[in-house]
């Protein structure tokens, strides 16, 4: 998929940071990993990607990119623009492994070996929709935006805790990204960093509704196609916030454990 990206921004002429969108086939992936594997001529075996379209700029998933290859796109775009060949790049040296990434030799871009990715991302668009409405954009005041990023999930947002979403705008508010040496360990991090999102005001999110999809046993297996969620939506399947009721209960039996605990503890100590 590389290779076709590269080759494609080259036939057209492109010389900047862009985005080719393909599809990933898994099924037709797998016959050709068999073939493959097992010495089969790929002679007329179609690849399994297909091409979806090249925009010339950079898509909002930029930070997936940036997170496993270690290399600043927005910046490595302006330098471009500058003039400044790939090569000279600083993060684009690293990932090519040269030994002196402020030197000045040229690297082969087509024969050398990148690093490989590091690690698994998984991005999270936030969204000011109300999914229990076929998702139908809403607007109003925020009164409260909390989040932090960490090393692992890092996040932004358009709008602040003094903020308004305008019928007019665009109905998406914030990004989240999440970062994990597996799949399974990106998708946790970003269900505790979605868990921990706070949103308030007069709009309605898609924060639960994601926490909910992202913990189904198909999202889970990555058993997904490009149908998996047009059949969620139509089964009705809805994503909320737990009972308030049974938030105050468990959160009264935290309470009295620990302060249970802490007797016990006084207790012995008198002894």
């Amino acid at each position: 998929m590389e290779l076709a990206a590269v080759r494609l921004a080259k036939e057209v002429g492109y010389q900047n940071a862009g985005t080719v969108e393909y599809l990933f086939m898994e099924a037709e992936a797998k016959e050709y990993e068999r073939k493959r594997l097992a010495g089969e001529s790929l002679e007329g075996v179609p690849l399994p990607f297909a091409f979806l379209e090249l925009n010339p700029r950079l898509q909002v998933e930029h930070p997936v990119t940036e997170m496993i290859t270690g290399v600043n796109l927005p910046a490595a775009q302006l330098q471009v623009a500058m003039g400044i060949r790939l090569d000279m790049i600083p993060d684009v040296r690293r990932y090519y492994n040269a030994a002196d990434p402020f030197g000045s030799e040229p690297i082969d871009l087509d024969n050398s070996e990148s690093k490989p990715p590091s690690g698994h991302v998984i991005a999270a668009r936030i969204t000011a929709e109300n999914p229990d409405s076929g998702f139908q954009p809403t607007s109003g005041r925020v009164t409260e935006i909390n989040f932090r990023s960490t090393p692992d999930v890092w996040g932004y947002f358009s709008v602040d805790s003094s903020g308004l979403v305008h019928e007019f705008a665009d109905s998406q508010i914030g990004h989240l990204f999440g970062w994990g040496t597996t799949r399974e360990e990106a998708r946790r991090r970003m269900v505790v960093a979605l868990k921990e999102l706070s949103i308030r005001g007069d709009i309605r999110t898609t924060v639960e509704y994601l926490v909910s999809m992202m913990e189904t046993e198909d999202f889970v297996g990555n058993n997904i196609d490009t149908e998996w969620l047009d059949r969620r939506i139509e089964s009705k399947v809805r994503g909320g916030k737990p009972d308030p009721v049974l938030v105050s209960v468990v959160g009264a039996a935290c309470t009295s454990f620990r302060a249970f605990g802490a007797r016990k503890t006084d207790y012995i100590d008198c002894c």
